[in-house]
């Protein structure tokens, strides 16, 4: 930047001439710099239903309670249910009378205490699979495969696509009924080895998306050949003018 008084080129951060003492009154505008925004190919979590022991196991909790319900009007079930109830009815009054609970809880049966008793422990299970599944993001760019794990501490691990050496899709066949797969990963980074991405929604489509990137970044045979006649010419290039 040149001062307007005296011509002397001054720096650019410079509020002051230092040549003639001229005082700037604005900055000269500068262009920011902008980077562009790196496209993401997928990015998701493992699905809930990937944690297939507590998922299951609250959705048959939660079922348990209404099923319970039904069959206690169902003979035999409903003359099985009374004959318990008279044992729980004298239990659940000297709890009530202890408690000073008789004038505010009404009676209740059995099958509602069963049905509440179920409901509580499949909504715990329920949302433990959630918080599991949101614990693990995957992200793919065209160059890195970024893993994110954690909820409140995070870690943050990149893989360069071009490391990868080997994709395999794997679906049990209780997989292939509710929809989730896993993808391996087989990479020549020693840090890495290789990376399961278990409980992936619709497993057909993301591999393809990985397949794609992999072999985006995967160089073919001419172009691995020209690079090793690169690599030989500049280790001798006068051999290459004696052979031709």
């Amino acid at each position: 930047m040149n001062c307007p008084e005296c011509k002397t080129e001054t720096p650019l951060e410079s509020q002051v001439c230092p040549e003639c003492g001229y005082r700037f009154s604005e900055f000269p505008h500068t262009t920011p710099l902008t980077v562009s925004p790196v496209p993401t190919l997928w990015a998701d979590h493992p699905a809930i239903r990937s944690f297939k022991g507590t998922f299951f196991l609250s959705i048959f909790l939660l079922f348990s309670g209404p099923i319970l319900y039904g069959l206690s009007h169902v003979t035999p079930f409903s003359e099985w249910s009374e004959k318990v109830q008279t044992y729980t009815d004298p239990v659940w009054s000297t709890i009530a009378n202890i408690l000073h609970l008789t004038e505010r809880v009404p009676h209740i049966s059995l099958i509602a205490i069963l049905s509440t008793a179920l409901f509580i422990p499949a909504c715990v299970f329920f949302v433990k699979s959630w918080v599991w599944s949101r614990q693990i993001r995957y992200l793919l760019t065209p160059e890195y495969l970024i893993i994110i794990h954690g909820f409140l501490a995070r870690t943050k691990k990149q893989l360069p696509t071009t490391t990868i050496k080997e994709l395999t899709l794997e679906q049990s066949f209780l997989d292939r009924l509710i929809g989730i797969g896993t993808i391996d990963i087989y990479t020549s980074n020693p840090s890495f080895g290789h990376i399961s991405i278990q409980g992936i929604s619709s497993p057909t489509e993301t591999f393809d998306v990985f397949y794609q990137v992999w072999q985006d970044n995967t160089p073919n045979e001419n172009s691995r050949r020209l690079e090793d006649d690169v690599v030989k010419f500049s280790e001798n290039p006068t051999q290459q003018y004696e052979e031709s």
